[in-house]
């Protein structure tokens, strides 16, 4: 009849698919907020290192604390130093080391972990090099890898294992593929009905679909990589981990 819009069977799919796209894309978030399967998971419990000194010197702010326990037989102090733009470490030796690896655990003013760092230094000096930590660390913990070859921690961090990688891959390629899918819909709705009808039944729709999956899969693959490589990077000073 005329005057009244035609309405396909590829109509009422795209529309359908459309509504199970929103709530696919709203499920994904809520899943990487609660989940978080990216984090990794912190081995050892935070300890408070007794402040030693604290004093502030061209606009850096610096706290001195003096280490106990393990770490104390090679580092018996460190400084966290806190500038307007970022945050440092610099620790103290006790002797020098032929090798010395060790891992600089920082945490926020919740003394929630932030990140790690793995330093390793040769033919030390009696302190380290500077340290870079996240900007809004607060707390510093320090973990013994290994002196002069002996092993005496693995690591401070369990390394993602690769179900966890791969999970996280696949909820945000999902949450990118239906995002992009909803602004596609989105944008053909603001279009206008003609332009959305004959978009339905040409075979650009199913190309831009197949499009679509590509971008997901191509997604997946590079957070895949970056994660193991990030699992597997092992240089001075660049291991880093994440914990938000």
């Amino acid at each position: 009849m005329n005057g009244i819009p035609e309405y396909t069977f590829a109509s009422a799919f795209w529309d359908i698919f459309f509504y199970i796209s929103i709530g696919l894309a709203v499920l994904m978030i809520i899943l990487l907020i609660i989940f978080r399967p990216q984090k990794n998971v912190f081995l050892h419990s935070y300890h408070e290192d007794i402040l030693f000194r604290e004093y502030k010197e061209s606009g850096v702010k610096n706290r001195i604390f003096s280490t106990f326990g393990e770490i104390n037989n090679y580092i018996k102090r460190y400084a966290l130093r806190k500038s307007t733009f970022d945050s440092s470490v610099v620790c103290n030796y006790v002797e020098q080391y032929d090798v010395i690896q060790y891992f600089v655990i920082a945490y926020n003013f919740l003394k929630k972990p932030i990140g790690v760092r793995e330093v390793t230094e040769r033919k030390n000096a009696s302190s380290s090099k500077i340290i870079s930590v996240p900007k809004r660390t607060r707390y510093v913990n320090l973990v013994v890898k290994s002196v002069n070859g002996v092993e005496i921690n693995r690591t401070a961090v369990k390394p993602l294992p690769i179900a966890k990688i791969r999970l996280f891959a696949l909820m945000v390629s999902l949450l990118a593929f239906n995002i992009f899918y909803i602004l596609s819909r989105v944008t053909l709705m603001l279009v206008g009905y003609n332009y959305m009808r004959v978009y339905n039944k040409t075979y650009w729709n199913f190309f831009a679909f197949l499009g679509l999956i590509l971008f997901a899969v191509l997604i997946y693959v590079f957070t895949v990589l970056r994660l193991r490589k990030k699992n597997s990077k092992n240089r001075n000073g660049g291991l880093e981990y994440e914990f938000y």
